[in-house]
């Protein structure tokens, strides 16, 4: 009859031994190269991600700086399309004040003159139903860069100094304005004049259009064309 073996039977010291051994593997952490590996690996993911986002802002800073450009550009041509609406067609004499009497022509270009273009407009809002005349003339003048828009609420005057000054758009290296004469057959063959002055204005009130062309600093030409009502 067989007799069942014996169990083997470890002395105490050995099973600590034993239990210390299994709780070594069981929390032995990471070594210093895999550690190494791990933050070299995290870091090219945080530079290329701070690259990544730091391409993004500065992109979102050159739009918007360019939107802003842009904004301030139609702001120009808005203020200009509205006076052109506006001009009067014929010339009006000054009744009271300073310069009683005198002719007022609609509308006065010089390429080379203090202003580029100086017009008689109505239509000058007017909510509060004051005693005043809706008439304004308006003069469009480069300095410095800058393209200023000069208001006179006396007509007969173009002091600079009598003037609410408005600043329209700064950076302009050019504005120039070119005037369709009122015995050109044509858009294209013209011919386009570089003023529009008293002596133009001898058999026709007005020309029968403008030609504005406004060159911003780093930015191409931009012109814009406006057909004009023919005085009578």
């Amino acid at each position: 009859m067989n007799r069942p073996k014996p169990l083997i039977t470890r002395s105490p010291a050995v099973r600590r031994d034993l239990e210390r051994n299994c709780t070594k593997r069981r929390v032995q952490g990471l070594t210093l190269i895999e550690v190494m590996v791990a933050v070299s690996i995290l870091a090219v993911i945080a530079t290329i991600s701070y690259q990544t986002l730091s391409i993004t802002i500065a992109s979102k800073d050159v739009v918007e700086a360019k939107l802003k450009e842009m904004a301030r550009v139609d702001r120009a041509w808005l203020l200009l399309e509205t006076d052109l609406k506006n001009n009067l067609s014929y010339e009006r004499k000054q009744m009271l004040g300073p310069g009683s009497g005198e002719l007022i022509l609609p509308l006065l270009i010089e390429r080379n003159g203090d202003y580029s273009m100086v017009l008689l407009r109505g239509g000058h809002p007017n909510p509060m139903n004051f005693p005043r005349s809706e008439l304004i003339r308006v003069g469009y003048r480069l300095q410095d860069e800058t393209l200023w828009r000069d208001v006179w609420y006396n007509l007969g005057s173009v002091d600079q100094d009598e003037a609410r000054q408005q600043k329209i758009v700064d950076g302009v290296e050019s504005f120039e304005i070119s005037v369709l004469s009122d015995r050109a057959n044509s858009f294209s063959s013209g011919p386009w004049l570089d003023s529009w002055t008293l002596k133009d204005q001898s058999n026709s009130k007005m020309p029968l259009a403008l030609k504005i062309t406004i060159k911003l600093e780093g930015y191409e030409e931009i012109s814009r064309l406006y057909s004009l009502l023919r005085g009578e």
